[in-house]
């Protein structure tokens, strides 16, 4: 199986990365499963894989993708260890999955100025 969206044309080639709480971090580890009616996608900045357990990580950045959907924005929840979670709505997303693997581009910033740009690849966990 293989899919893809495009919802801009930018080729942002750069590694992801995202700013929050003064902080600046780089994709490392992450990972994607399904989860019900939408691919839930992880990424974190340290070493993770499908054997990480999502709830171990202490900063990360979460989309879930929704399957057979034409959305157009897409909600990129940054999470930072013991501080609410933020929610960037209607970020732009790319995304390719080939049954082994998904790649994502993000763009996305909240009304707080947390931001994450860039693309990174996760495992497709089973």
């Amino acid at each position: 199986m293989s899919c893809s969206k495009n919802e801009d044309k930018n080729d942002n080639t750069q590694q992801l990365y995202w700013e929050m709480e003064g902080q600046r971090f780089t994709a490392e580890g992450g990972k994607a499963f399904d989860n019900g009616n939408s691919i839930s996608v992880f990424v974190t900045p340290h070493q993770s894989d499908c054997s990480s357990k999502e709830y171990s990580f202490e900063n990360y950045l979460n989309v879930e993708i929704p399957k057979n959907s034409k959305t157009e924005g897409y909600n990129v929840v940054f999470q930072a260890k013991g501080k609410s979670p933020m929610n960037a709505l209607n970020s732009k997303i790319r995304y390719e999955h080939n049954g082994e693997q998904i790649t994502i581009w993000v763009e996305a910033k909240t009304i707080l100025g947390h931001k994450a740009e860039g693309k990174y690849t996760v495992p497709y966990c089973k």
